[in-house]
């Protein structure tokens, strides 16, 4: 008998915020089309953000730290680009 997941969790990125980790649904969609938009940091922190709030809640307290989150793995997942 094989065990089913509970969960599926391929669309599933997980990032650091504020010390914890979490599971972010989208992630990996988000930072392609914002990559696509050619934009500066600040601006790409937004337009991240503001993807990411589409399928995710996010504490309105925490929008700054997410925001700074993103834009942190976002960078790291363009290194890792070819």
């Amino acid at each position: 008998m094989s065990k089913a997941r509970c969960c599926d969790l391929s669309g599933v990125g997980f990032i650091e915020v504020g010390g914890r980790k979490v599971g972010i649904v989208g992630l990996f969609q988000a930072f392609r089309e914002v990559q696509a938009l050619g934009l500066s940091d600040p601006e790409t922190a937004v337009a991240l953000l503001a993807r990411v709030k589409e399928q995710n809640w996010v504490p309105p307290e925490s929008e700054g730290e997410y925001a700074q989150a993103l834009l942190r793995e976002y960078k790291r997942w363009q290194a890792g680009q070819p």
